[in-house]
Protein backbone atom coordinates (compact mmCIF):
# COMPACT_ATOMS: atom_id res chain seq x y z
CA UNK A 1 0.00 0.00 0.00
CA UNK A 2 1.17 3.61 -0.91
CA UNK A 3 4.13 2.76 -3.48
CA UNK A 4 5.37 5.41 -4.45
CA UNK A 5 4.86 7.76 -1.95
CA UNK A 6 8.14 8.12 -1.04
CA UNK A 7 9.88 8.71 -4.87
CA UNK A 8 8.11 12.38 -4.64
CA UNK A 9 9.93 14.90 -3.92
CA UNK A 10 7.25 16.50 -1.23
CA UNK A 11 9.99 19.07 0.30
CA UNK A 12 10.00 20.67 -3.16
CA UNK A 13 6.59 21.28 -3.46
CA UNK A 14 4.69 24.57 -1.66
CA UNK A 15 2.36 23.89 1.00
CA UNK A 16 1.96 24.61 4.85
CA UNK A 17 4.43 21.49 6.11
CA UNK A 18 5.06 19.36 2.85
CA UNK A 19 7.98 17.36 4.88
CA UNK A 20 5.89 15.64 7.16
CA UNK A 21 3.00 14.69 4.09
CA UNK A 22 4.27 11.06 3.37
CA UNK A 23 4.07 10.67 6.98
CA UNK A 24 0.65 11.55 7.65
CA UNK A 25 -0.59 9.83 4.89
CA UNK A 26 1.12 6.51 6.30
CA UNK A 27 -0.46 7.52 9.88
CA UNK A 28 -3.79 7.80 7.80
CA UNK A 29 -3.37 3.93 6.99
CA UNK A 30 -2.78 2.93 11.08
CA UNK A 31 -4.42 0.03 13.08
CA UNK A 32 -5.34 2.79 15.46
CA UNK A 33 -8.26 4.49 15.00
CA UNK A 34 -7.06 7.61 17.27
CA UNK A 35 -3.61 7.72 15.37
CA UNK A 36 -5.63 7.95 11.24
CA UNK A 37 -8.07 10.63 13.14
CA UNK A 38 -4.93 12.91 14.02
CA UNK A 39 -3.25 12.41 10.90
CA UNK A 40 -6.44 13.13 8.86
CA UNK A 41 -6.81 16.13 10.53
CA UNK A 42 -3.32 17.79 10.58
CA UNK A 43 -3.17 16.47 6.33
CA UNK A 44 -6.09 18.28 5.77
CA UNK A 45 -4.70 22.05 6.79
CA UNK A 46 -1.47 20.82 4.17
CA UNK A 47 -3.49 20.07 1.23
CA UNK A 48 -6.50 22.28 1.39
CA UNK A 49 -6.38 24.96 4.12
CA UNK A 50 -9.44 27.61 3.86
CA UNK A 51 -10.44 25.83 0.65
CA UNK A 52 -7.24 26.81 -0.94
CA UNK A 53 -5.18 23.93 -3.15
CA UNK A 54 -1.78 23.63 -2.46
CA UNK A 55 1.10 21.81 -5.03
CA UNK A 56 0.62 18.64 -2.72
CA UNK A 57 -2.98 18.74 -3.59
CA UNK A 58 -2.57 16.47 -6.58
CA UNK A 59 -0.67 14.32 -5.38
CA UNK A 60 -2.21 13.40 -2.44
CA UNK A 61 -5.54 12.89 -4.03
CA UNK A 62 -4.05 8.90 -5.68
CA UNK A 63 -2.99 8.47 -2.02
CA UNK A 64 -6.15 9.02 -0.61
CA UNK A 65 -8.46 6.71 -3.03
CA UNK A 66 -6.04 4.02 -2.83
CA UNK A 67 -6.59 4.10 1.21
CA UNK A 68 -10.36 4.14 0.31
CA UNK A 69 -9.88 0.78 -1.25
CA UNK A 70 -8.21 -0.81 1.81
CA UNK A 71 -11.03 -2.75 3.68
CA UNK A 72 -9.01 -2.19 7.26
CA UNK A 73 -8.59 1.77 6.87
CA UNK A 74 -10.34 4.08 9.27
CA UNK A 75 -12.77 7.16 9.23
CA UNK A 76 -13.76 6.30 5.39
CA UNK A 77 -16.04 8.58 5.62
CA UNK A 78 -13.57 12.08 6.69
CA UNK A 79 -11.60 9.95 4.20
CA UNK A 80 -14.15 11.44 1.18
CA UNK A 81 -15.13 14.36 2.78
CA UNK A 82 -11.54 15.25 2.60
CA UNK A 83 -11.58 15.01 -1.05
CA UNK A 84 -15.32 16.35 -1.42
CA UNK A 85 -13.31 19.74 -0.15
CA UNK A 86 -10.76 19.24 -2.74
CA UNK A 87 -13.17 18.87 -5.44
CA UNK A 88 -14.96 21.80 -4.70
CA UNK A 89 -11.94 24.08 -4.28
CA UNK A 90 -10.75 22.66 -7.79
CA UNK A 91 -14.42 22.99 -9.71
CA UNK A 92 -14.47 26.46 -8.24
CA UNK A 93 -11.06 27.75 -9.48
CA UNK A 94 -11.57 26.65 -12.92
CA UNK A 95 -15.02 27.92 -13.49
CA UNK A 96 -14.34 31.13 -11.23
CA UNK A 97 -11.35 32.31 -13.06
CA UNK A 98 -7.85 32.34 -11.62
CA UNK A 99 -4.25 32.50 -12.86
CA UNK A 100 -2.67 29.65 -14.95
CA UNK A 101 -0.56 28.49 -12.62
CA UNK A 102 -3.31 27.84 -10.10
CA UNK A 103 -5.78 26.84 -12.86
CA UNK A 104 -3.39 24.06 -13.58
CA UNK A 105 -3.44 23.22 -9.94
CA UNK A 106 -6.92 22.39 -9.58
CA UNK A 107 -7.08 20.96 -13.48
CA UNK A 108 -4.41 18.26 -11.91
CA UNK A 109 -6.57 18.29 -8.64
CA UNK A 110 -9.94 17.94 -10.42
CA UNK A 111 -8.58 14.62 -12.92
CA UNK A 112 -7.08 12.86 -9.94
CA UNK A 113 -10.11 13.10 -7.92
CA UNK A 114 -12.17 11.98 -11.39
CA UNK A 115 -9.98 9.05 -11.52
CA UNK A 116 -11.13 7.45 -8.57
CA UNK A 117 -14.67 7.20 -9.85
CA UNK A 118 -15.13 3.52 -9.77
CA UNK A 119 -13.96 3.30 -6.39
CA UNK A 120 -16.43 5.79 -4.63
CA UNK A 121 -19.22 4.03 -6.52
CA UNK A 122 -17.88 0.55 -5.52
CA UNK A 123 -18.32 1.46 -1.52
CA UNK A 124 -21.74 3.41 -1.93
CA UNK A 125 -23.43 -0.31 -0.42
CA UNK A 126 -21.41 0.78 3.14
CA UNK A 127 -24.01 0.68 5.95
CA UNK A 128 -22.59 3.83 7.10
CA UNK A 129 -25.09 7.06 5.83
CA UNK A 130 -22.26 9.45 6.48
CA UNK A 131 -19.99 7.70 3.87
CA UNK A 132 -22.70 7.32 1.70
CA UNK A 133 -23.21 11.18 1.68
CA UNK A 134 -19.93 12.15 0.91
CA UNK A 135 -19.38 9.71 -1.86
CA UNK A 136 -22.43 11.42 -3.51
CA UNK A 137 -21.33 14.53 -2.59
CA UNK A 138 -17.84 14.17 -4.83
CA UNK A 139 -19.87 12.61 -7.65
CA UNK A 140 -22.10 16.00 -7.84
CA UNK A 141 -18.49 18.24 -8.82
CA UNK A 142 -17.61 15.38 -11.35
CA UNK A 143 -19.13 17.35 -14.49
CA UNK A 144 -16.73 15.30 -17.03
CA UNK A 145 -18.52 12.56 -16.40
CA UNK A 146 -22.21 13.75 -16.09
CA UNK A 147 -24.43 11.14 -17.68
CA UNK A 148 -22.44 8.03 -16.18
CA UNK A 149 -22.75 9.96 -12.97
CA UNK A 150 -26.83 10.93 -13.12
CA UNK A 151 -26.87 7.16 -14.67
CA UNK A 152 -25.70 5.60 -11.12
CA UNK A 153 -27.33 8.21 -9.19
CA UNK A 154 -30.54 7.14 -10.82
CA UNK A 155 -29.91 3.82 -10.09
CA UNK A 156 -28.84 4.08 -6.47
CA UNK A 157 -31.40 6.22 -5.59
CA UNK A 158 -34.43 4.39 -4.83
CA UNK A 159 -32.64 2.39 -2.08
CA UNK A 160 -31.25 4.72 -0.66
CA UNK A 161 -33.06 4.96 2.44
CA UNK A 162 -31.86 7.18 4.33
CA UNK A 163 -33.47 11.64 4.44
CA UNK A 164 -29.78 12.89 4.75
CA UNK A 165 -27.84 11.02 2.16
CA UNK A 166 -31.29 11.81 -0.07
CA UNK A 167 -30.83 15.23 0.05
CA UNK A 168 -27.27 15.05 -0.67
CA UNK A 169 -28.15 13.28 -3.65
CA UNK A 170 -30.76 15.76 -4.71
CA UNK A 171 -27.65 18.36 -4.04
CA UNK A 172 -25.56 16.89 -6.39
CA UNK A 173 -27.72 16.25 -9.17
CA UNK A 174 -28.80 19.77 -8.99
CA UNK A 175 -24.75 20.73 -9.40
CA UNK A 176 -24.50 19.11 -12.24
CA UNK A 177 -27.31 19.95 -14.09
CA UNK A 178 -25.99 23.41 -13.11
CA UNK A 179 -22.76 22.46 -14.37
CA UNK A 180 -24.72 21.51 -18.02
CA UNK A 181 -26.11 25.08 -18.53
CA UNK A 182 -22.91 26.59 -19.25
CA UNK A 183 -22.84 23.57 -22.06
CA UNK A 184 -23.57 24.25 -25.45
CA UNK A 185 -27.74 23.40 -26.51
CA UNK A 186 -26.37 21.15 -28.93
CA UNK A 187 -24.57 19.04 -26.99
CA UNK A 188 -27.20 19.71 -23.90
CA UNK A 189 -29.31 18.28 -26.66
CA UNK A 190 -26.72 14.73 -26.46
CA UNK A 191 -27.65 14.32 -23.06
CA UNK A 192 -30.20 11.73 -22.70
CA UNK A 193 -29.60 10.53 -19.01
CA UNK A 194 -32.19 13.01 -17.51
CA UNK A 195 -35.00 11.45 -16.04
CA UNK A 196 -37.98 13.93 -16.49
CA UNK A 197 -39.56 12.87 -13.36
CA UNK A 198 -36.81 12.59 -10.88
CA UNK A 199 -37.74 15.75 -8.81
CA UNK A 200 -41.40 15.62 -9.42
CA UNK A 201 -41.32 12.17 -7.42
CA UNK A 202 -39.21 13.44 -4.70
CA UNK A 203 -40.93 16.78 -4.43
CA UNK A 204 -44.31 14.53 -3.75
CA UNK A 205 -43.37 11.80 -1.81
CA UNK A 206 -40.73 12.86 0.16
CA UNK A 207 -42.13 14.51 3.60
CA UNK A 208 -39.67 16.54 4.67
CA UNK A 209 -39.68 20.72 3.72
CA UNK A 210 -36.02 20.85 3.16
CA UNK A 211 -35.54 18.16 0.43
CA UNK A 212 -38.98 19.37 -1.02
CA UNK A 213 -37.30 22.39 -1.27
CA UNK A 214 -34.21 20.98 -3.21
CA UNK A 215 -36.83 19.07 -5.36
CA UNK A 216 -38.25 22.29 -6.15
CA UNK A 217 -34.98 23.55 -7.01
CA UNK A 218 -33.75 20.97 -9.18
CA UNK A 219 -37.47 20.75 -11.21
CA UNK A 220 -36.18 24.50 -12.13
CA UNK A 221 -32.72 24.01 -13.10
CA UNK A 222 -33.53 20.63 -15.15
CA UNK A 223 -36.27 22.69 -16.98
CA UNK A 224 -33.58 25.57 -17.77
CA UNK A 225 -30.98 22.53 -18.41
CA UNK A 226 -33.41 20.74 -21.01
CA UNK A 227 -36.47 22.92 -21.45
CA UNK A 228 -39.55 23.14 -20.70
CA UNK A 229 -39.86 26.07 -17.92
CA UNK A 230 -43.78 26.58 -19.78
CA UNK A 231 -44.39 23.10 -18.19
CA UNK A 232 -47.24 23.47 -15.37
CA UNK A 233 -45.15 21.33 -12.79
CA UNK A 234 -42.26 23.63 -13.56
CA UNK A 235 -44.66 26.87 -12.52
CA UNK A 236 -45.86 25.02 -9.41
CA UNK A 237 -41.96 24.48 -7.93
CA UNK A 238 -41.47 27.82 -8.52
CA UNK A 239 -44.87 28.93 -6.58
CA UNK A 240 -43.63 26.54 -4.09
CA UNK A 241 -40.02 28.52 -3.48
CA UNK A 242 -41.67 31.73 -3.76
CA UNK A 243 -44.32 30.55 -0.68
CA UNK A 244 -40.94 29.68 1.09
CA UNK A 245 -39.56 32.47 0.53
CA UNK A 246 -42.64 34.89 2.39
CA UNK A 247 -42.64 31.99 5.26
CA UNK A 248 -42.00 33.84 8.32
CA UNK A 249 -41.49 30.75 10.12
CA UNK A 250 -38.92 29.37 7.83
CA UNK A 251 -35.45 29.37 8.55
CA UNK A 252 -34.22 33.24 7.45
CA UNK A 253 -30.84 32.35 6.41
CA UNK A 254 -32.59 29.63 4.17
CA UNK A 255 -35.14 31.84 3.03
CA UNK A 256 -32.63 34.32 1.77
CA UNK A 257 -30.83 31.44 0.11
CA UNK A 258 -33.68 30.72 -1.89
CA UNK A 259 -34.66 33.74 -2.80
CA UNK A 260 -31.01 34.01 -4.39
CA UNK A 261 -31.10 30.52 -6.00
CA UNK A 262 -35.01 31.60 -7.55
CA UNK A 263 -33.08 35.67 -8.65
CA UNK A 264 -30.67 33.29 -10.86
CA UNK A 265 -32.85 30.79 -12.42
CA UNK A 266 -35.06 32.91 -14.06
CA UNK A 267 -35.19 36.23 -16.08
CA UNK A 268 -38.60 36.85 -15.11
CA UNK A 269 -38.52 39.43 -12.90
CA UNK A 270 -42.31 40.07 -13.13
CA UNK A 271 -42.44 36.75 -11.14
CA UNK A 272 -40.63 38.18 -8.33
CA UNK A 273 -42.24 41.57 -8.47
CA UNK A 274 -45.17 39.97 -8.37
CA UNK A 275 -45.31 37.45 -6.34
CA UNK A 276 -42.95 38.79 -3.36
CA UNK A 277 -42.40 42.37 -3.15
CA UNK A 278 -46.02 43.64 -3.96
CA UNK A 279 -47.36 40.83 -1.00
CA UNK A 280 -46.01 43.59 1.39
CA UNK A 281 -46.29 41.00 4.31
CA UNK A 282 -42.61 39.93 4.52
CA UNK A 283 -40.14 41.37 6.94
CA UNK A 284 -37.95 43.81 6.46
CA UNK A 285 -34.14 41.76 6.15
CA UNK A 286 -35.87 39.63 3.90
CA UNK A 287 -37.43 42.93 2.38
CA UNK A 288 -33.80 44.25 1.68
CA UNK A 289 -32.47 41.37 0.08
CA UNK A 290 -35.67 40.67 -2.17
CA UNK A 291 -34.75 44.57 -3.51
CA UNK A 292 -31.14 43.93 -3.76
CA UNK A 293 -30.89 40.95 -5.85
CA UNK A 294 -33.85 42.77 -7.99
CA UNK A 295 -31.33 45.95 -8.24
CA UNK A 296 -28.77 43.56 -9.28
CA UNK A 297 -30.41 41.88 -11.98
CA UNK A 298 -31.52 44.94 -13.58
CA UNK A 299 -28.71 47.71 -12.67
CA UNK A 300 -25.08 47.09 -12.31
CA UNK A 301 -23.39 49.12 -9.83
CA UNK A 302 -20.54 51.00 -10.02
CA UNK A 303 -18.78 48.95 -6.95
CA UNK A 304 -16.62 47.36 -9.79
CA UNK A 305 -14.83 50.94 -10.34
CA UNK A 306 -15.05 52.22 -6.92
CA UNK A 307 -13.34 49.19 -5.29
CA UNK A 308 -12.06 46.77 -7.88
CA UNK A 309 -14.47 43.88 -7.08
CA UNK A 310 -14.71 41.15 -9.45
CA UNK A 311 -17.85 39.63 -9.59
CA UNK A 312 -18.52 36.17 -11.17
CA UNK A 313 -20.34 34.65 -14.36
CA UNK A 314 -23.17 33.06 -12.14
CA UNK A 315 -24.00 36.67 -10.34
CA UNK A 316 -24.03 38.93 -13.16
CA UNK A 317 -25.41 36.51 -16.22
CA UNK A 318 -28.85 37.92 -16.46
CA UNK A 319 -27.30 41.78 -15.81
CA UNK A 320 -28.87 43.36 -17.96
CA UNK A 321 -25.46 44.93 -20.97
CA UNK A 322 -26.02 48.72 -20.01
CA UNK A 323 -24.01 50.35 -17.30
CA UNK A 324 -25.15 53.31 -14.98
CA UNK A 325 -27.07 54.41 -11.74
CA UNK A 326 -30.52 55.09 -11.59
CA UNK A 327 -29.85 58.98 -11.27
CA UNK A 328 -28.75 58.98 -15.66
CA UNK A 329 -32.75 59.19 -16.54
CA UNK A 330 -30.97 57.68 -20.13
CA UNK A 331 -30.84 54.46 -18.57
CA UNK A 332 -34.15 54.09 -17.36
CA UNK A 333 -35.47 51.08 -19.16
CA UNK A 334 -39.28 49.99 -19.21
CA UNK A 335 -37.75 46.58 -17.14
CA UNK A 336 -36.05 49.23 -14.60
CA UNK A 337 -38.63 51.50 -14.31
CA UNK A 338 -41.00 48.28 -13.66
CA UNK A 339 -38.72 47.03 -10.36
CA UNK A 340 -38.64 50.73 -9.66
CA UNK A 341 -42.35 50.89 -9.28
CA UNK A 342 -42.58 47.98 -7.07
CA UNK A 343 -39.95 49.34 -4.44
CA UNK A 344 -42.18 52.36 -4.89
CA UNK A 345 -44.78 50.71 -3.39
CA UNK A 346 -43.26 48.37 -1.00
CA UNK A 347 -44.13 49.30 2.63
CA UNK A 348 -41.49 47.36 4.10
CA UNK A 349 -38.57 48.98 1.87
CA UNK A 350 -39.06 52.55 2.97
CA UNK A 351 -39.28 51.04 6.54
CA UNK A 352 -35.93 50.47 6.59
CA UNK A 353 -33.16 52.48 8.98
CA UNK A 354 -30.51 53.22 5.99
CA UNK A 355 -30.96 53.28 2.26
CA UNK A 356 -27.81 51.56 1.25
CA UNK A 357 -29.05 51.31 -2.20
CA UNK A 358 -28.56 55.48 -2.37
CA UNK A 359 -24.92 55.32 -2.71
CA UNK A 360 -24.31 51.72 -5.24
CA UNK A 361 -27.15 51.88 -7.43
CA UNK A 362 -28.49 56.16 -6.67
CA UNK A 363 -31.67 55.47 -5.42
CA UNK A 364 -33.21 58.01 -4.19
CA UNK A 365 -33.58 58.69 -0.41
CA UNK A 366 -37.01 59.04 -0.26
CA UNK A 367 -40.46 57.97 -2.05
CA UNK A 368 -41.62 61.61 -3.35
CA UNK A 369 -38.24 61.66 -4.82
CA UNK A 370 -38.66 58.17 -6.80
CA UNK A 371 -42.00 58.96 -7.88
CA UNK A 372 -40.58 62.26 -9.52
CA UNK A 373 -37.57 60.23 -11.26
CA UNK A 374 -40.12 57.83 -12.21
CA UNK A 375 -42.52 60.24 -13.65
CA UNK A 376 -39.50 62.11 -15.59
CA UNK A 377 -38.50 59.04 -16.94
Amino acid sequence: MLEGLDSIRWNELEGADNNIVPELLKAIASSESDVSSDALSRLSNNVNHQDTLYETSPYVVPFLVELLNSPSIHHKERILRLIGYLAASSTEAISEGCSIDYADLAISTYKNIEAGFTIYCSLITNKNPLLRKEIYNILGYLCRLHDEILEFIYLTYDREDHLEVKFQIVQSVIRLLETSLQLSSYLRKRMTIYRDNFFKDIFASIDSIVIQIEAAKGMLVQALAIGGLEKKDVKEAQQFLIDRITDTELHLPLRVELLRFLARQTEDISLLLATIIEKNNIDLFVTHEIVKVLMDKVFVADMNARYGYRTSQSQTVFYDASYGKISDNNNITSRRAEVLQAILNCEQFWQLPTNVFSFFYGLPDSREELQALIEKS
